[in-house]
């Protein structure tokens, strides 16, 4: 978390492919969002490793929220990248006007969290 109401959540389940990622940019969810395909950019050390298209919707007490499901070699090179980040990991949501810039200290803790679950994943290439 960024702030109270804001933050990234990376989620992964071992029964299932990939991996989700969450971004809360912390205002409240608007129905205009609702049909809005945000761009989410992932950038890894001031190195921008990829881009993708997700969905709107909203979590909690009515938060926007931007997410995108990363499957294959883009869950594998997100946690990768994830894992070994030395200084900032940053991710533009697509809603928001900045991205959320986090720190990369813990990364690499959970990072080897998240990389054994893509790894537990069956048929994942």
């Amino acid at each position: 978390m960024t702030t109270f109401r804001s933050g990234v959540l990376v989620l992964c389940d071992s029964a299932k492919n990939g991996l989700r990622v969450r971004a809360i940019p912390g205002f409240d969810y608007d129905q205009r969002l609702a049909d809005f395909k945000p761009t989410l950019k992932f950038a890894f050390d001031g190195k921008l490793l990829f881009t993708a298209e997700g969905e709107t919707g909203s979590v909690g007490n009515n938060l926007a929220a931007s997410e995108v499901q990363l499957e294959g070699d883009q869950a594998k090179q997100f946690v990768e990248a994830f894992a070994s980040a030395k200084k900032q990991i940053a991710i533009d949501d697509g809603i928001a006007d900045k991205p959320h810039l986090l720190t990369a200290r813990g990364s690499t803790t959970s990072g080897a969290a998240i990389v054994a679950c893509i790894s537990k994943q069956g048929g994942q290439s």
